[in-house]
Protein backbone atom coordinates (compact mmCIF):
# COMPACT_ATOMS: atom_id res chain seq x y z
CA UNK A 1 0.00 0.00 0.00
CA UNK A 2 2.86 2.23 1.12
CA UNK A 3 4.56 1.50 -2.61
CA UNK A 4 1.34 2.24 -4.11
CA UNK A 5 0.99 5.29 -2.26
CA UNK A 6 4.35 6.71 -2.98
CA UNK A 7 4.36 5.76 -6.77
CA UNK A 8 1.21 7.60 -7.52
CA UNK A 9 -1.11 4.11 -8.13
CA UNK A 10 1.64 2.28 -10.13
CA UNK A 11 0.01 -1.13 -8.37
CA UNK A 12 -3.29 -0.05 -9.75
CA UNK A 13 -1.77 0.87 -13.02
CA UNK A 14 -0.63 -3.03 -13.89
CA UNK A 15 -3.70 -4.93 -14.63
CA UNK A 16 -2.22 -8.10 -13.57
CA UNK A 17 -1.31 -6.26 -10.17
CA UNK A 18 -4.05 -4.57 -9.46
CA UNK A 19 -5.87 -7.82 -9.60
CA UNK A 20 -4.00 -9.15 -6.27
CA UNK A 21 -3.37 -5.52 -5.32
CA UNK A 22 -7.12 -4.48 -4.96
CA UNK A 23 -8.33 -6.35 -1.84
CA UNK A 24 -5.23 -5.09 -0.11
CA UNK A 25 -6.34 -1.13 -1.42
CA UNK A 26 -9.19 -1.83 -0.49
CA UNK A 27 -9.19 -3.17 2.88
CA UNK A 28 -6.30 -0.83 4.14
CA UNK A 29 -8.40 2.21 2.81
CA UNK A 30 -10.81 1.13 4.90
CA UNK A 31 -8.28 0.38 8.34
CA UNK A 32 -6.75 3.93 7.52
CA UNK A 33 -9.79 6.07 6.59
CA UNK A 34 -7.35 7.03 4.06
CA UNK A 35 -10.37 7.35 1.57
CA UNK A 36 -11.09 10.05 3.64
CA UNK A 37 -7.78 12.20 2.48
CA UNK A 38 -6.61 10.66 -0.25
CA UNK A 39 -8.27 13.23 -2.87
CA UNK A 40 -6.50 15.99 -0.88
CA UNK A 41 -2.99 14.18 -1.62
CA UNK A 42 -3.78 13.38 -5.21
CA UNK A 43 -4.50 16.80 -5.80
CA UNK A 44 -1.27 18.40 -3.95
CA UNK A 45 0.23 15.81 -6.15
CA UNK A 46 -0.78 16.73 -8.95
CA UNK A 47 0.57 20.50 -8.41
CA UNK A 48 3.78 21.23 -9.76
CA UNK A 49 4.54 23.38 -6.59
CA UNK A 50 3.24 21.04 -4.52
CA UNK A 51 5.39 17.66 -5.96
CA UNK A 52 7.88 20.24 -5.62
CA UNK A 53 7.41 20.80 -1.83
CA UNK A 54 6.67 17.02 -1.35
CA UNK A 55 10.76 16.35 -2.15
CA UNK A 56 11.32 18.23 1.21
CA UNK A 57 9.14 17.01 3.25
CA UNK A 58 10.65 13.88 4.43
CA UNK A 59 14.45 15.10 4.76
CA UNK A 60 12.48 18.16 7.07
CA UNK A 61 10.28 15.81 9.23
CA UNK A 62 13.64 14.02 9.51
CA UNK A 63 15.63 16.72 10.28
CA UNK A 64 12.79 17.78 12.76
CA UNK A 65 12.90 14.74 14.39
CA UNK A 66 16.99 14.80 14.92
CA UNK A 67 16.40 18.50 16.40
CA UNK A 68 13.89 17.53 19.15
CA UNK A 69 16.36 14.73 20.07
CA UNK A 70 18.87 17.20 21.24
CA UNK A 71 18.46 17.98 24.80
CA UNK A 72 20.77 20.06 27.55
CA UNK A 73 22.69 17.24 29.56
CA UNK A 74 24.39 19.23 33.15
CA UNK A 75 26.69 15.88 34.05
CA UNK A 76 28.32 13.40 32.66
CA UNK A 77 27.08 10.88 34.84
CA UNK A 78 23.56 11.67 35.63
CA UNK A 79 20.55 13.17 34.06
CA UNK A 80 16.92 14.23 35.39
CA UNK A 81 15.88 11.31 33.01
CA UNK A 82 17.93 8.97 34.95
CA UNK A 83 15.70 5.87 36.50
CA UNK A 84 15.73 5.10 39.98
CA UNK A 85 18.35 3.49 41.97
CA UNK A 86 20.71 3.58 44.89
CA UNK A 87 22.24 6.68 43.93
CA UNK A 88 19.05 8.15 42.21
CA UNK A 89 15.39 9.18 43.19
CA UNK A 90 13.64 9.84 40.11
CA UNK A 91 10.10 11.06 40.76
CA UNK A 92 7.80 8.42 38.84
CA UNK A 93 8.76 6.09 41.39
CA UNK A 94 6.81 7.91 44.30
CA UNK A 95 3.48 8.42 44.34
CA UNK A 96 3.07 12.02 45.76
CA UNK A 97 5.58 13.35 43.10
CA UNK A 98 3.66 11.53 40.48
CA UNK A 99 0.32 13.13 41.44
CA UNK A 100 1.73 16.81 40.91
CA UNK A 101 3.62 15.84 37.32
CA UNK A 102 2.48 14.74 34.37
CA UNK A 103 4.99 11.66 35.14
CA UNK A 104 3.48 7.53 34.71
CA UNK A 105 4.49 4.86 37.33
CA UNK A 106 8.04 3.35 36.60
CA UNK A 107 7.07 -0.48 37.50
CA UNK A 108 6.88 0.43 41.10
CA UNK A 109 5.96 2.84 43.45
CA UNK A 110 6.27 3.69 47.14
CA UNK A 111 3.98 6.87 48.95
CA UNK A 112 7.02 9.31 49.01
CA UNK A 113 10.59 9.75 49.77
CA UNK A 114 10.62 10.06 53.33
CA UNK A 115 8.43 8.31 55.33
CA UNK A 116 6.95 8.75 58.54
CA UNK A 117 4.08 6.55 58.60
CA UNK A 118 4.79 2.90 60.68
CA UNK A 119 4.68 1.19 56.79
CA UNK A 120 5.80 1.92 53.36
CA UNK A 121 3.49 1.49 50.46
CA UNK A 122 4.65 -0.73 47.97
CA UNK A 123 2.96 -1.00 44.47
CA UNK A 124 3.60 -2.70 41.31
CA UNK A 125 1.85 -1.89 38.06
CA UNK A 126 -0.14 -4.03 36.73
CA UNK A 127 1.07 -5.40 33.06
CA UNK A 128 0.24 -8.28 30.42
CA UNK A 129 3.61 -9.35 30.93
CA UNK A 130 3.40 -9.62 34.57
CA UNK A 131 -0.17 -12.06 33.84
CA UNK A 132 1.97 -14.27 31.25
CA UNK A 133 4.69 -14.60 33.55
CA UNK A 134 2.12 -16.05 35.87
CA UNK A 135 0.56 -18.20 33.80
CA UNK A 136 4.08 -19.77 32.51
CA UNK A 137 4.89 -20.25 36.41
CA UNK A 138 1.20 -21.36 37.48
CA UNK A 139 -0.09 -23.05 33.90
CA UNK A 140 -3.89 -24.04 35.41
CA UNK A 141 -4.39 -20.38 36.09
CA UNK A 142 -4.43 -19.43 32.10
CA UNK A 143 -7.61 -19.56 30.93
CA UNK A 144 -9.25 -20.86 27.91
CA UNK A 145 -11.05 -18.30 27.02
CA UNK A 146 -8.87 -15.05 27.57
CA UNK A 147 -10.37 -11.76 27.93
CA UNK A 148 -7.89 -9.48 28.21
CA UNK A 149 -8.14 -6.93 26.08
CA UNK A 150 -11.68 -4.50 24.52
CA UNK A 151 -14.77 -6.90 25.86
CA UNK A 152 -17.91 -6.62 27.01
CA UNK A 153 -18.89 -5.98 31.00
CA UNK A 154 -21.55 -8.27 29.93
CA UNK A 155 -21.02 -11.82 32.35
CA UNK A 156 -23.23 -15.01 32.33
CA UNK A 157 -21.32 -15.72 35.42
CA UNK A 158 -19.12 -13.54 37.03
CA UNK A 159 -18.18 -16.52 39.63
CA UNK A 160 -16.52 -19.26 37.38
CA UNK A 161 -13.90 -19.50 35.00
CA UNK A 162 -13.71 -22.12 33.35
CA UNK A 163 -16.22 -24.03 35.30
CA UNK A 164 -13.43 -22.91 38.64
CA UNK A 165 -14.86 -20.57 41.37
CA UNK A 166 -13.11 -17.43 40.62
CA UNK A 167 -12.77 -16.34 44.26
CA UNK A 168 -10.38 -19.28 44.38
CA UNK A 169 -8.67 -18.89 41.11
CA UNK A 170 -7.95 -15.15 42.57
CA UNK A 171 -6.50 -16.80 45.26
CA UNK A 172 -4.09 -18.88 43.37
CA UNK A 173 -2.86 -16.10 41.45
CA UNK A 174 -2.00 -14.03 44.05
CA UNK A 175 -0.29 -17.00 45.98
CA UNK A 176 1.88 -17.25 42.68
CA UNK A 177 2.31 -13.82 42.37
CA UNK A 178 3.50 -13.20 45.66
CA UNK A 179 5.97 -16.42 44.73
CA UNK A 180 7.48 -14.86 42.14
CA UNK A 181 8.14 -11.09 43.00
CA UNK A 182 10.02 -10.17 46.74
CA UNK A 183 10.51 -7.23 48.76
CA UNK A 184 14.00 -6.44 50.38
CA UNK A 185 14.53 -3.46 52.19
CA UNK A 186 18.91 -3.11 52.43
CA UNK A 187 20.00 -6.69 53.06
CA UNK A 188 16.76 -7.64 54.62
CA UNK A 189 13.96 -9.59 53.08
CA UNK A 190 10.27 -8.91 53.86
CA UNK A 191 6.72 -11.12 53.38
CA UNK A 192 4.96 -8.71 51.13
CA UNK A 193 1.01 -10.05 51.42
CA UNK A 194 0.44 -8.21 48.04
CA UNK A 195 -3.54 -7.45 46.86
CA UNK A 196 -4.81 -6.20 43.77
CA UNK A 197 -5.16 -2.26 44.46
CA UNK A 198 -5.09 1.16 42.96
CA UNK A 199 -2.40 3.66 42.92
CA UNK A 200 -3.26 7.42 44.07
CA UNK A 201 -3.75 8.21 40.15
CA UNK A 202 -6.12 4.85 39.16
CA UNK A 203 -3.48 2.55 37.80
CA UNK A 204 -4.22 -0.59 38.60
CA UNK A 205 -1.96 -3.06 40.35
CA UNK A 206 -0.75 -5.32 43.08
CA UNK A 207 0.06 -3.67 46.71
CA UNK A 208 1.36 -4.57 50.15
CA UNK A 209 2.79 -2.64 52.86
CA UNK A 210 5.51 -3.16 54.99
CA UNK A 211 6.01 -2.17 58.72
CA UNK A 212 8.83 0.31 59.37
CA UNK A 213 9.21 -0.34 62.80
CA UNK A 214 12.52 -2.47 62.54
CA UNK A 215 14.41 0.67 60.42
CA UNK A 216 16.71 2.87 61.40
CA UNK A 217 16.21 6.80 60.77
CA UNK A 218 17.74 7.74 57.47
CA UNK A 219 18.32 6.35 54.05
CA UNK A 220 16.99 2.91 53.08
CA UNK A 221 17.20 1.18 49.25
CA UNK A 222 13.87 -1.03 48.54
CA UNK A 223 14.51 -3.56 46.14
CA UNK A 224 11.89 -5.24 44.52
CA UNK A 225 13.16 -8.55 42.60
CA UNK A 226 11.30 -11.19 40.32
CA UNK A 227 12.73 -14.91 40.73
CA UNK A 228 12.85 -16.97 37.79
CA UNK A 229 13.39 -20.09 37.04
CA UNK A 230 15.91 -21.13 33.89
CA UNK A 231 17.04 -24.93 33.45
CA UNK A 232 16.77 -25.56 37.04
CA UNK A 233 18.16 -22.84 38.11
CA UNK A 234 16.65 -20.28 40.45
CA UNK A 235 17.67 -16.72 38.84
CA UNK A 236 16.89 -13.50 40.91
CA UNK A 237 16.40 -10.03 38.85
CA UNK A 238 15.80 -6.92 39.86
CA UNK A 239 12.93 -4.85 39.02
CA UNK A 240 13.16 -1.70 40.25
CA UNK A 241 15.48 0.24 42.80
CA UNK A 242 13.93 2.91 45.18
CA UNK A 243 15.41 4.97 47.49
CA UNK A 244 13.74 6.78 50.59
CA UNK A 245 14.23 8.07 53.91
CA UNK A 246 12.48 6.96 56.84
CA UNK A 247 11.73 9.09 59.94
CA UNK A 248 9.78 8.20 62.90
CA UNK A 249 6.85 10.59 63.36
CA UNK A 250 7.41 12.76 66.28
CA UNK A 251 3.66 13.73 66.88
CA UNK A 252 2.55 10.94 67.72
Amino acid sequence: TFIDFVTQGFLKKKKWLATIYFPFYWFFSFLTLSFLYRPIVYNFLDNKFGRRLSFFLAPLGFAALIALSFKFNPSNYFSAESSSSEFVANSSNYEDLLQESDQFIEDVAIQSKVIIEPYLKVFLLYSQSIEDRIFKVNPGLEPEDDIRGLASDIRFSDFTIDGRKRDSLRREYLKTFRDIYLIKIDSVYYEADFVIGKSNRGDLGFETYIPTDSLVPGKHTLYVRRRSIRENDTLYYTLSTIPFWYFEDQKK
